[in-house]
């Protein structure tokens, strides 16, 4: 049977042990129960229900946490209250601002309408030129200046006849908000065209009949006529009651120089002029100049304290 090797006993330490070196590696993150380093120590998770032992707390070095009673006190409260203030005001302006710019563009299309209904002849594509920020002279009861751009504008006679204005451009001044619409001055800037004259100077005189006339570069009108292979040289004018003067200034018969008189008297005349009346204009306006261009006469009409409901 063999042996059993003895067995040797353990070595008792002899005196005291030595001191314990510290970590060479350190975390940043340090127990609560570790303490802080002088002294003091950080109060642990409570006991927890199903009787395990409490969980230290674990946090980074430097960083102190508030309590939950010192944030919602104090100066924190403070400052969240006034963020939520701030908010609503914010939110409050942008919904008057809008509310606002939405009025001031209802109440451009509104102006835009009544200028379309004052004016029924006015071309559908004609564009109404109103102030970008109208609503505080609306609510004055006026408006400073409105003005209309289109190409075409039909002026509606007593006789039922119409007469047609070509590249008009219109201002209103002063224009009234509430009816009757009234304004204190309207300008129109319009071209009459060639063939609503040559219509007007065939109805003054059966030989004009078929006469066509054309702008000289000299600013007069070139007339040629049907009847004796004629050619009259025109300048335009203004009479004291606003009606378009035609005067005859020189003629030509087939090639050759004639007098004027002795034209004047061919054409059944009294006068060596044609007299156009401007009966197709809205009551209580007139023309006030006129010269002529490649496309007809170009006219401005004017007219003051004017009811445009009337019209």
């Amino acid at each position: 049977m063999a042996a059993t090797p003895a067995t040797r006993p353990l070595p008792v330490p002899t005196g005291r042990p030595g001191p314990i070196s510290p970590a060479t590696t350190s975390s940043p993150w340090e127990d609560a129960d570790a303490g802080s380093g002088n002294g003091e120590v950080e109060d642990a998770e409570p006991t927890r229900d199903d009787g395990a032992p409490p969980r230290p707390r674990r946090r980074l070095r430097g960083v102190t946490v508030a309590d939950d009673d010192e944030a919602t006190t104090g100066g924190g409260r403070a400052r969240r209250r006034g963020r939520r203030v701030l908010a609503v005001l914010l939110v409050l302006l942008v919904v008057a601002g809008a509310t606002v710019l939405g009025l001031n563009l209802y109440v451009r299309s509104t102006v835009e309408h009544a200028v379309f209904s004052a004016l029924p002849g006015l071309s559908k594509d004609a564009t109404v030129h109103t102030p970008s920020w109208i609503l505080p002279q609306v609510m004055g009861g006026g408006i400073d200046r409105v003005t209309v751009d289109g190409d075409r504008l039909e002026l509606a006679s007593g006789d039922g006849t119409t007469t047609e204005l070509d590249d008009i451009r219109i201002e209103l001044t002063d224009l009234g908000t509430s009816s009757p619409h009234t304004t204190s001055r309207l300008t129109v800037a319009a071209v009459v065209p060639w063939s609503v004259i040559e219509e007007r100077v065939a109805a003054s005189s059966v030989i004009m009949t078929g006469t066509s006339l054309d702008a000289r570069d000299d600013g007069s009108i070139e007339a040629t006529t049907a009847f004796l292979d004629a050619s009259l040289v025109l300048r335009p004018s203004l009479d004291e009651d606003g009606n378009i003067v035609l005067t005859i200034t020189s003629a030509t018969l087939k090639g050759h120089d004639v007098e004027v008189d002795w034209v004047t008297g061919r054409l059944g005349l009294d006068e060596p002029q044609y007299v156009v009346t401007t009966d197709f204009l809205p009551t209580g306006t007139r023309l006030t100049s006129v010269a002529a261009g490649q496309n007809g006469l170009h006219a401005v009409i004017a007219g003051t304290d004017l009811d445009l409901d009337s019209l």
